[in-house]
This record gives C-alpha cells, structure tokens and sequence, in this order.
C-alpha cells in the first residue's frame, strides 16, 4: 500500500510536536495539574483555618459549625472536614467524617487528607483535618489530565489538521500548477516519455507518455524518486548499476542512448528505452536538476529479437541442409560397407588425373588387386564372415594411402 506525500508529512509533523511536548514537559515547561491542585487545595484550607481559628478563639461553637458545614457543601471535592485539639478532642465536625478521614503519617498532608495546624502562641492548639476526593477519580481523568493524554491528543487530530493544511499548501506549491495550460498540452502531445527531477532525482514534472509507458498517472509519478521505478539492466533481469540522470545530477554532464528498460507492472510488457538526460544549470552553471527524455524502441526491439531467431533458425536449416548434403553426397559416392569410392566416383576422379599424365607429365600409379578364392570365403563360413573380410582388406588398403590416393571398391571382392 502506497502511502501519499501529504499523509506521510502529517504524521512526521504530528509526531514531532509530540515529542516536543513530551520534551517540554520532562523539562518541566508543561504545566502539572495535580500540582496546581494540590496548592489550591492548601489555600483552601489555609483559609478555612483562619477562619475557624478566629470562631475557636471566640469559643463560638455554632459558627465553627456553619464554617464546616458550608466549606463542605460549597466545595464538591470535599467530603469531610473537622476541627480537633491537640489533646484529640473533636470540637466539631461535618458527617461521615470519620468515615473519611485517615490519620496521615507524621502529621505529613496528603492528596487527599489534609492536616493544618492551630497555634495558640508558640504552642500548638489543635489542627483543622479536611478529607478530599482523589484528584483523580478514574482512568480517564488520569489521562486526560496527564502530559501524555495531552500528547496522544496533539498527535490524533494533528494528524487531520496537518493533513488539511499540507494539502492545501502542497496543492498550491504544486509544480505544475505555475506552468501554464497551453505548456502542459504541449508537453502531454509529446511522444517521447519525459521526467522534470530535482537536484535529487524526485520526478518534478512527468508527461503523460511517460506516464502511460509506466503504468502510473501523473499524479502518482509526482514526488516519487526516478530510482524507485522498476528499471531493469538493459541485458540482464537485475537492478542497473548506474542510471543517466544519476550521472547528470553529479557532475552536469550529458548523457545520451542509454538503453534502458522498465518491467511492466499488471500483466504489462516490458519496456525498452533509450534515454538521453541534460542538466538543468543555475545561474552559477550548477546542476540544479536534469530533463530526462525516454524514446520507447519496444516494438524496434521486438522486431529485432523476431529478426535475430529468424536469422538463427536460417543458420540451424543451413546447418542442417549442409550435414544432409554431404550424407546424400557420402550416399552416392561411396560403397556403404567400406566406404571407398564407388566405381562412378571414382571413374570422375580418375579421369582427369589420367589427363593430367600425358599434359603435365605427372607420375601416376595404379594397383588393381582382388582376394583370391573369395566365394570359398563365403561358402565355407557364410556372408557375414565374407562381408568381414572385406572391410578388413578396405581398411587395410585406406591404411596405407595418403590423402592424394584413391581408394575404390571396384568390384565384390576387387579394388583399386
């Protein structure tokens, strides 16, 4: 699954402001909440003991009283509050209140129970107990009042909202938008297939020929590195080493028929290119990107490879004719059980060494030799052993003949 530019940027952009809060809150730049709770609490309670100082010291019970039973009603988070002395006595106290109310360690506040002193001079009088709901009721409010609810928060809709406003921007810095309509038309009404890249090889602008020829739109081959594409060795069914614009990119050289392919994606043949790539050069004669041109020879090609495997076929029926002729050849000039020549063959060969003795003066030899009581050899041990016997002669004869010599079955059991 192909995922877009725009999305892609989204999440790295809500994942960095995740992690800049989280870095902002692990260096304490993040407001605590619990803490901020935990001081209003205190004031809460520094207050409602000087007020219930002020009763004590007037010894005014009911408005001990009231004090307590308002601090509780007016604040939800309380449950219960009272005023003790330092002997243990309880002077006052709301409902419930011993239901709620743990003695915290060491005279140590805490979260949730609260103990603030009363002193009468140097010495201590009493203290104001007051027992709160946790900070936090459930899981819920853990997270939502924790950094990192706050951080799964950005990260969620910063998703969306990033989404939004990179589509929007990206739309209008869109290549091709600045290009006008009638440059456009003319680029699609190309036949060539051409590539617009940037100083690093991502497809700035594509026509539609390349398009098509790639199997992908337009809009998909924008912002995709021109590596990434399936571009295969010109000879072999692997990744090429170097590609055109590569070089182009590096050192703002010129690149020219550079045969290329690219394999067909969905069932589509592959493609055979010849590329060419020129650079695109600032005003400091730099290479700020490269126009890479691709002239589609596929059906050259195939024409060629149909040409070559008829021209192969030709050479194997020629290979072929060739062996059959001198067989037929071997068939007609030669006895098929000694392989001398026949008496035909060896009549057209002789003939014209014979004249060759009375007008060049050439030296000529001829030796007519048979197997005497041959027919005996056949009667006595068969034909089998017959046909033997005169192979062994043949050879014997071939044996002791240089290439210059003639060697011909001249009869059954003659030869000369």
């Amino acid at each position: 699954m192909r995922v877009s530019p725009t999305l892609r940027l989204s999440l790295s952009a809500a994942l960095m402001t995740a992690s800049l809060i989280l870095i902002a809150e692990l260096i304490g730049l993040v407001p605590d909440v619990r803490q901020s709770m935990l001081e209003a609490r205190k004031r809460i309670c520094e207050s409602l003991a000087v007020q219930l100082s002020i009763a004590a010291g007037r010894s005014d019970t009911d408005m001990v009283r009231q004090t307590l039973e308002i601090f509780v009603t007016r604040n939800p988070e309380i449950r219960s509050a009272a005023i003790r002395r330092a002997t243990g006595e309880i002077i006052n106290q709301t409902p419930d209140h011993a239901k709620y109310w743990v003695p915290p360690a060491e005279d140590h506040s805490t979260a949730t129970h609260v103990l603030v002193p009363i002193f009468s001079g140097d010495q201590r009088w009493g203290a104001i107990e007051v027992s709160f709901k946790p900070l936090r009721q459930n899981w819920f409010d853990e997270f939502r009042q924790s950094a990192w609810g706050l951080t799964i928060f950005v990260s969620v809709v910063g998703i969306g909202a990033y989404y939004l406003m990179l589509r929007r921007a990206l739309r209008e810095l869109d290549p091709r938008g600045t290009i006008p309509q009638r440059i456009r038309s003319a680029f699609d009404a190309l036949g060539e297939g051409v590539l617009i890249l940037d100083q690093r090889g991502s497809i700035a602008l594509a026509n539609s020929a390349f398009a098509t020829k790639s199997g992908r739109s337009v809009d998909t081959l924008i912002g995709m590195n021109a590596v990434q594409l399936e571009w295969l060795d010109a000879n072999e069914d692997k990744k090429p080493q170097t590609l055109p614009w590569k070089q182009t990119l590096t050192d703002g050289s010129t690149q020219t028929r550079v045969l290329m392919r690219l394999e067909g994606k969905d069932g589509r043949e592959t493609q055979v290119f010849v590329a060419n790539s020129a650079p695109i050069l600032d005003d400091n004669q730099k290479p700020r990107g490269a126009i890479v041109t691709f002239d589609d020879i596929t059906a050259l090609e195939k024409k060629n490879l149909e040409l070559k495997n008829t021209i192969d076929l030709l050479k194997e029926t020629e290979r072929e004719i060739t062996s059959k002729n001198e067989e037929l050849y071997r068939l007609a000039t030669r006895d098929p059980l000694t392989g001398c020549l026949n008496r035909r063959a060896f009549f057209s060969t002789f003939e014209p060494l014979f004249k060759r003795v009375g007008t060049e003066g050439m030296v000529l030899s001829c030796l007519m030799m048979d197997i005497d009581f041959f027919k005996s050899i056949n009667d006595r041990f068969g034909h089998d052993v017959g046909d033997k016997v005169i192979k062994w002669v043949a050879d014997t004869i071939q044996a002791h003949v240089d290439n210059s010599g003639l060697v011909c079955r001249y009869g059954g059991e003659e030869f000369c």
